[in-house]
């Protein structure tokens, strides 16, 4: 015996006569250290205490936790091996565990180690949320938890859970193996199940208090005397003889579902049970439940939730005022029914919300048709509007780029054809007619082509080569032949390249003009055509061995009159350059390299996007 102010140990040696043993004062811990005040400390009152061996025993302590007390003559040692606080202790002789509970933890111990270890979040993931007891038949190896309103079958190997008896309300139950018997009552009345059978799947034997016509409330737990059930009640205390097992085992299916609910909708009433489907009419959608259950006892009570909700919600009385749902389709509903003593099944059906005219599903998807058509029109007439603006901009482009290329080209050609006949003009003045006629003869035929090509925005490389060959022959008979020129075309470039019409030959004429000529010695010109780096890139080298570009400046600066010609020249020059780049898809860079001492003159390079004969860059 625990109690308070000790442990006692009560030894019936002959049958008659009759010794108590005490040991309040002769106590040790498991290290075998005398403690005076260990009494105070494990304060000796228990809740739950099992007997494992002949001298050891497992209790629970209201103050200190899980302890082990074992019986050595005139010693008792007491081993703390939880400090924890436990409302109970269950033992599973099957598996050799002591379960020792309170409501948010489990731990399972074997030979004094800790082996399990349900925390609360286990618990919860197993859907238990507060223990109130866990019992164990020692014969069969099944594990019952009770808890707040329900009772779970556990396997202790998978820690799989199966709820017992959803249809009792089990908040106030109390729960008891006896004979390998399930005794749980309640305000429903008593519910039997044999341990040994399934009992998820076989329905309980009910001794039942229906409307309380036995009693309210049970008091205490409960106490088994033999094959007798002791029940305190609210009304004095209740003898019960324990069925037999052929009763329990053989308990008709239908007697756990005599109930019926039904649920009423613009004065139409259907059976939850037998309607799998409800038409609702969104003009009119509140529902109203009722049940007819004899068994029934208290307030009834329902919990509902629909569509993909996964909480569960109490109604207002027994009225659902629907939510706003969408029509033409269906949607779920489920719904529990329960009192103070019973709890129905979740019950399923569907309900289907009746469209209007506008919202059925053909309708549906001909205005949706209608607006992807009226949508498609729209970017339809964007494009095209789109288009049209892009046309008469792009047009209203080409036409400003001809202008302003023709401008220039007007410019160009004048400036070319005044120097021409200047020489021919010099010829004649100096006599030398069969010069003259020569030179005006090469002029006319330079002029045919240079009227041809600036009818064209590009010319073939092999054209402009020729057009340069005459125009430098001009240019030495101008000038009594005083340089030489040599223009070289790489063989790896490919025919057809065509390049901006008159681009090359203004560089050719500064290079004639103001290298070649100012200087004493005779000049050199070349001109050299060669592939670029990248694809679609031409390379045109124009090198003179003249003054250099900062001698002529020099020269051109005390020369004021000609300072604007020159100028003039440069400035169409870059024009040209700034308008293929702007409105053709082609790319021009312009670089100059002064030589350095002891060489003279002035290396211009172009870099020019072409394009093949036929296309545009």
């Amino acid at each position: 015996m625990l109690c308070i102010n000790g442990i006692y140990w009560f030894v019936n040696k002959t049958g008659y006569t009759s010794n108590f043993y005490s040991y309040r004062k002769h106590i040790y811990v498991s290290e075998g250290v005398y403690r005076s005040d260990l009494i105070n400390e494990y304060g000796f009152g228990a809740y739950e205490m099992y007997h494992y061996k002949d001298n050891e025993y497992y209790y629970i302590s209201k103050t200190p936790g899980f302890i082990k007390v074992v019986n050595k003559k005139d010693t008792v040692i007491f081993t703390l091996l939880n400090n924890e606080r436990f409302s109970g202790l269950a033992y599973d002789s099957l598996r050799n565990i002591y379960w020792a509970y309170n409501s948010e933890k489990v731990l399972g111990f074997r030979n004094d180690s800790c082996v399990v270890n349900l925390t609360n979040t286990d618990l919860h993931k197993l859907g238990i949320n507060n223990i109130e007891k866990i019992l164990v038949d020692n014969k069969y190896g099944k594990t019952f938890i009770k808890e707040t309103g329900k009772l779970w079958q556990i396997d202790t190997k998978t820690f799989a859970v199966n709820q017992l008896y959803p249809e009792y309300n089990l908040g106030d139950a109390k729960v008891y193996i006896s004979n390998h018997t399930l005794i749980t009552a309640g305000v429903f009345g008593i519910l039997f199940s044999k341990v040994n059978s399934d009992i998820v799947n076989q329905p309980p034997y009910l001794y039942s208090n229906t409307k309380n016509n036995i009693y309210k409330t049970i008091q205490t737990e409960l106490d088994i005397e033999g094959n007798e059930i002791l029940l305190e009640t609210d009304n004095d205390w209740l003898s019960i003889s324990i069925p037999s097992d052929s009763e329990i085992i053989h308990t008709p299916q239908d007697a756990i579902n005599k109930y019926k609910i039904f649920v009423t909708n613009e004065n139409l009433i259907f059976d939850l049970q037998q309607k799998d489907s409800i038409n609702i009419d969104q003009k009119n959608n509140n529902l109203q439940f009722d049940v007819i259950n004899p068994d029934g006892n208290g307030k009834l009570r329902y919990l509902y939730k629909i569509g993909q909700d996964s909480t569960w919600h109490e109604m207002n009385n027994n009225q659902l005022l629907l939510p706003a749902l969408s029509p033409g389709m269906y949607h779920s509903l489920s719904v529990i029914a329960f009192d103070d003593a019973w709890r129905s099944k979740e019950i399923k059906t569907v309900l289907y919300i009746i469209p209007y005219w506008w919202q059925k599903p053909t309708v549906v998807n001909i205005i949706i048709v209608s607006a992807i058509v009226c949508f498609l029109l729209i970017i339809l007439l964007i494009i095209s509007v789109t288009r049209k603006i892009v046309l008469k901009s792009q047009t209203k482009k080409s036409y400003q780029q001809d202008l302003e290329l023709k401008a220039i080209y007007a410019q160009i050609n004048p400036h070319f054809i005044f120097n021409s006949l200047t020489t021919s003009l010099f010829l004649i003045k100096s006599k030398k007619l069969e010069e003259a006629y020569t030179h005006i003869q090469k002029f006319s035929k330079l002029l045919r082509s240079y009227i041809k090509s600036s009818r064209n925005r590009f010319v073939t490389l092999e054209e402009e080569i020729v057009n340069l060959q005459n125009y430098i022959e001009l240019q030495q008979n101008r000038f009594h032949e005083r340089f030489d020129y040599s223009i070289i075309k790489d063989k790896t470039l490919p025919t057809g390249i065509q390049i901006p019409s008159l681009l090359l030959q203004p560089f050719v004429e500064n290079a004639i003009n103001h290298g070649l000529l100012p200087q004493k010695k005779h000049g050199q010109l070349l001109i050299e055509f060669k592939p670029g780096h990248t694809q679609n890139e031409i390379v045109c080298t124009i090198e003179d061995n003249g003054i250099g570009r900062k001698k002529s400046k020099y020269i051109q600066d005390s020369i004021i009159n000609d300072i604007k010609e020159d100028s003039y020249g440069t400035e169409l020059i870059d024009n040209l350059v700034t308008i293929f780049n702007k409105f053709e898809n082609t790319e021009i860079h312009i670089s100059y390299t002064d030589k350095e001492e002891p060489d003279t003159g002035t290396i211009v390079e172009l870099r020019i996007k072409y394009q093949q004969h036929g296309s545009t860059v």
